[in-house]
């Protein structure tokens, strides 16, 4: 449900995303998906939940969570990329 969430919030942005494309992209019946959250406020919190601790976010980022939601988006992703550089670098 996140990563079809994630999907689509990057298709259609937030809120243009609706719970039945999530859904719909999930292979779930709409319902399905507010047995495990309440709205897609809730998924959007998930997403960045998972994002937190698989990436162990710098502050900065996570303050984000106070301003623009797409700006959260896309401090995250320059943040991503930056870790996957870094990794590059460091291979032979």
């Amino acid at each position: 449900m996140l990563d079809a969430s994630s999907a689509v919030f990057a298709q259609k942005g937030y809120a243009g995303a609706t719970i039945r494309d999530i859904s719909s992209l999930a292979g779930l019946a709409d319902g399905t998906i507010y047995n495990y959250f309440e709205n897609k406020f809730d998924l959007l919190i998930g997403i960045l939940s998972r994002l937190a601790e698989l990436e162990r976010l710098p502050d900065e980022l996570l303050q984000g969570l106070q301003g623009d939601v797409q700006d959260f988006f896309v401090a995250a992703f320059e943040h991503r990329m930056s870790r996957l550089e870094q990794r590059e670098a460091m291979q032979p």
